[in-house]
């Protein structure tokens, strides 16, 4: 099902966003001797239509040497959030890292390598269908404490056009038309998060 998305639309992130967030990154994670891909792949998250954060997908490092079946599902994710308070100007800071061993696991660290967040991936025939769309992943822990967090692949279109930090978007993206673009939306909350790749 990944695989086929991502074979209908391949959005990427300007390079010149990309290499602004590249400064951002903490030490510890530049000790892992992170591999970028060639083009930058993943998703822009929106909490009640303000852009809250940006995800790299596709990275690699010898500490996790899994390769899966494209280079957007390589085992590294970089998550950078947006701040935009009065007084400081707006900018991106690289706030997790996620690690995924293999296609169903995946765990999530602060920038301090220490595990936050685990989630699962539901593939293939292991995809839930609901009436909105198809189980996407599931938050299953937090802060070391169980949690049942639904992330849905939506079956409709963004459901908000009004409102949408348009502006932003074209500074990151090339090509991304909101009334024609996937995203997956967190259950019972605001979130949401559109696709790149």
């Amino acid at each position: 099902m990944i695989e086929t998305l991502i074979k209908e639309k391949l959005l990427v992130f300007n390079t010149e966003f990309v290499e602004e967030l590249k400064e951002k990154i903490p030490e510890k994670f530049l000790d892992l001797d992170l591999k970028f891909p060639d083009e930058y792949h993943g998703w822009i998250r929106f909490n009640n239509k303000k852009l809250d954060s940006v995800y790299l997908l596709g990275l690699e490092t010898e500490y996790f040497p899994t390769k899966f079946f494209n280079s957007n599902m390589n085992p590294v994710l970089l998550k950078f959030k947006y701040r935009d308070f009065h007084y400081v100007p707006p900018s991106f800071v690289c706030s997790h890292i996620y690690v995924r061993y293999d296609l169903i696991n995946e765990y999530r660290y602060n920038t301090d390598m220490h595990l936050v967040s685990k989630y699962i991936y539901l593939e293939g025939d292991e995809k839930i269908r609901t009436e909105k769309g198809n189980l996407f992943c599931k938050k299953i822990e937090e802060n070391n404490k169980p949690v049942n967090i639904n992330y849905i692949l939506a079956n409709d279109t963004v459901p908000f056009k009004e409102g949408f930090e348009s502006e932003k978007i074209n500074e990151m993206v090339e090509g991304l038309d909101i009334n024609d673009c996937t995203y997956v939306y967190k259950e019972n909350t605001d979130a949401i998060y559109l696709k790149v790749y």
